[in-house]
């Protein structure tokens, strides 16, 4: 009796939790039925194009940068791992608006970097390079993170086995270690594009809000707030909608990982 009760309880919450993250969205689409429908302008093209093209360079960084340091990290012990690890979480549990502030006091024209950039004739902050700054710096650690997940679901005894036949460790990692860890690495590479597309506060503070050059489509959400509220409604659907598809992608990749 006390179990069916304790059940009960439990999906009462559930429910309570579901409507909560439910009910936003679908007030925001009967809002959007009166008004209408969707209706968007050259905003949100300008804001979709900026984003679709940074967060295209941002992913080939992550994985440029991102699958070596994930598979070093899932293969070797070393003194001050955890250090490590706990260095590249940080950027992820960092609120997105001190990400900015500490990358435009790092790369500004008074930081500690941007100091040297400026001799040589480079200026990073309000420049579309800022933005791919920006969403890598929230987007490479989870994919890090997820990425080595993947590389440790991988048999490390398979790979010794491939390697006493005589092919180079290269050709192992490349023909057997990313075959078995796809999955999860484009589990990772999805994660993370869907959190540099989203990325909002960092990109703001450190790249700006120029039309066609750095306002992503989250910043352009942000600027028709102040002018068209329909307008602004309707993206931020389409961005629901984006975020949808990702999870439902990557909840079937999580599935095929494990298969």
């Amino acid at each position: 009796m006390k179990s069916n009760i304790g059940a009960v309880i439990i999906k009462v919450i559930l429910v309570l939790v579901i409507g909560f993250f439910t009910v936003p969205i679908i007030s925001l689409i009967v809002y959007l039925l009166n008004q209408g429908g969707i209706c968007i302008g050259e905003r949100f093209i300008d804001g979709l194009k900026v984003s679709l093209k940074s967060t295209g360079i941002t992913m080939l960084i992550n994985i440029i940068l991102g699958v070596p340091i994930a598979y070093y990290l899932s293969r070797n012990q070393f003194k001050g791992k955890r250090i490590i690890s706990m260095i590249l979480n940080i950027p992820i549990l960092c609120p997105p608006s001190v990400a900015g502030i500490i990358l435009l006091l790092a790369f500004g024209r008074e930081g500690m970097i941007g100091k040297i950039l400026i001799v040589l004739g480079v200026s990073i902050p309000f420049t579309f390079f800022a933005v791919i700054m920006a969403q890598c710096f929230v987007s490479l650690p989870l994919f890090i993170q997820i990425a080595k997940e993947a590389f440790d679901k991988v048999d490390v005894e398979i790979e010794k086995s491939t390697l006493v036949l005589g092919i180079s460790p290269i050709k192992v990692f490349i023909k057997v270690t990313i075959p078995m860890a796809l999955f999860g690495l484009l589990k990772g590479l999805l994660m993370s594009w869907g959190r540099a597309f989203a990325e909002f506060g960092a990109t703001i503070i450190f790249a700006g809000n120029l039309i066609g050059e750095t306002q992503t489509l989250p910043l352009a959400i942000y600027s028709a707030m102040e002018g068209d509220f329909n307008e602004a409604l309707a993206m931020a659907l389409i961005m629901i909608v984006i975020a949808i598809m990702v999870l439902i992608v990557v909840t079937l990749l999580g599935r095929k990982s494990w298969d």
